[in-house]
């Protein structure tokens, strides 16, 4: 039955060679010999530690070894060494011979070792026979062992992260530290250097398939810049805008500034609206420009139309008039504004000068595919005009050419004293021919009294009530 030595706790990095050597063998096997002499041996295909000692061995008064009894602790062994003061000796002709054996090593030159280079103790080298044994084999076999551990684990980790076959040679060059450095240093050095080179290497691979990339984004950028085409979800927003812009009643040109504004407008907010960054790029600006100019035409011409049903064929009240503009033009917001009666009334009256030939549907320069629809984007209808005006003689040059006359007649500011003169003039024009509001309470009030003239412009005989005011005209 093999003596099994009571666990101590695991001494510091610290110890001697032979102490790191047990500790990394963890799958070792340690007997001593029972043909008297005092030996090691350590069997790697072992998985539990034994101890085993004969009568005729006798132990150190310094020699403590640790053991443990679990196959997957490590043995740790102090000092070991062998002293005849903690042994007890039951046969005196053991003690005799171990003592004959003693004496004759120390006789022995080649066993005959000073205390400073042994510390005072003698060495073991695990598999080498005692009789052999000099410091300096001992410390160059512990040294040969624990270089082939830290060659495993260089090998290991380059396996593992895919290393280079130079980059497991740079980490085996790191093992030439020890044993000039702790064990520990050695192994955190190897492993840090690992990681880097594994860094490196991922690195290098994305810059690898960067450049394999790089000619289809090169082609895929310049399709991008050199081609461009409107989305139908795009083309309906830049109509929406087109739309509620022509029916702001803070326009005072409806021709040629509709379709630059909403252009502004969409670079601007192109983030926020869906459309891409077109700033600074002219195939994207070139084909906003084009798009705007045909949806604000459409947008023009859709305008005119409804102005033409609230007084053609069946006249509607100012009030029912923006109402019904409103709701097909406007995206969203309050339509029963004053302003809004203001501009309607105004435009009301120029179609019914415009057209005193009779209502037709015709605009030089805006006639496009949907002329006429209030659709979405794709449908297309034919223009119902019956003849073409020139350049100049359409509905809205001339709009743009009445409103740009009162303005340097009565002022820029719409809301000025003259302006406001002009408008309760329209709008009771506007309540005798085509009617009065039904009372709606959307509709606000006009702000001012309005006194009839008998110079009144426009060929119209005075009106036959001397005053109206606000509450008679709403």
């Amino acid at each position: 039955m093999p003596f099994q030595f009571p666990p101590i706790s695991p001494p510091p990095l610290e110890r001697s060679s032979l102490l790191r050597l047990f500790m990394l063998q963890q799958h070792s096997e340690v007997q001593y010999s029972q043909t008297g002499a005092s030996n090691i041996y350590i069997d790697p295909n072992k998985t539990r530690h034994y101890a085993s000692t004969t009568d005729s061995c006798q132990h150190d008064s310094h020699s403590r070894v640790s053991h443990s009894s679990s196959p997957s602790n490590v043995s740790f062994v102090q000092d070991l060494h062998i002293s005849a003061s903690h042994r007890d000796v039951s046969d005196t002709s053991s003690q005799s011979n171990v003592s004959v054996t003693q004496d004759s090593r120390r006789n022995d030159p080649q066993h005959n070792v000073s205390d400073s280079s042994l510390h005072g103790h003698h060495v073991y080298t695990p598999g080498v026979p005692h009789d052999t044994l000099t410091s300096e084999t001992h410390m160059n076999n512990i040294t040969i062992q624990e270089t082939a551990i830290l060659r495993r684990l260089c090998d290991t980790l380059s396996a593992q992260l895919s290393l280079k076959a130079e980059q497991t040679s740079d980490l085996r060059t790191v093992i030439e530290a020890y044993p000039k450095n702790s064990k520990g240093f050695v192994w955190t050095s190897i492993y840090q250097l690992s990681l880097s080179f594994a860094n490196i290497n991922t690195v290098q691979q994305i810059h690898e398939d960067s450049k394999k990339i790089r000619p289809t984004l090169e082609a895929l950028h310049t399709r991008y810049v050199t081609y461009f085409d409107l989305s139908n979800h795009q083309m309906d927003h830049i109509y929406l805008f087109c739309k509620s812009m022509v029916f702001d009643h803070c326009r005072y040109n409806y021709k040629d500034s509709l379709a630059p504004d909403v252009a502004e407008h969409i670079k601007k907010n192109a983030q926020r609206l869906g459309f891409p960054s077109m700033e600074g790029i002219p195939v994207y600006e070139n084909v906003l420009s084009v798009t705007s100019h045909k949806k604000a035409s459409t947008a023009r011409n859709r305008f005119r139309q409804l102005i033409v049903k609230t007084l053609h064929p069946k006249p509607m009240p100012l009030d029912k008039a923006i109402a019904f503009c409103g709701e097909k033009l406007k995206a969203g917001g309050n339509v029963w504004k004053i302003e809004y009666q203001f501009r309607m009334a105004i435009l009301r009256r120029f179609a019914k000068d415009f057209y005193r030939d009779g209502f037709t549907d015709h605009d030089a320069q805006d006639s496009d595919e949907e002329v006429n629809a209030d659709v979405p984007t794709g449908t297309k209808r034919k223009a119902m005009s019956s003849r073409c005006v020139p350049n100049g003689k359409d509905f809205w040059s001339q709009a743009d050419i009445l409103i740009a006359n009162k303005w340097d007649e009565y002022g820029e500011n719409f809301k000025g004293e003259k302006w406001a003169e002009y408008y309760r003039t329209l709008i009771a024009r506007d309540h005798a021919e085509w009617g009065r509001p039904q009372g709606l309470p959307q509709v606000d009030p006009l702000p001012l009294d309005y006194t009839t003239s008998a110079d009144h412009t426009g060929g119209i005989a005075p009106w036959t009530t001397a005053t109206l005011t606000t509450n008679q005209i709403s």
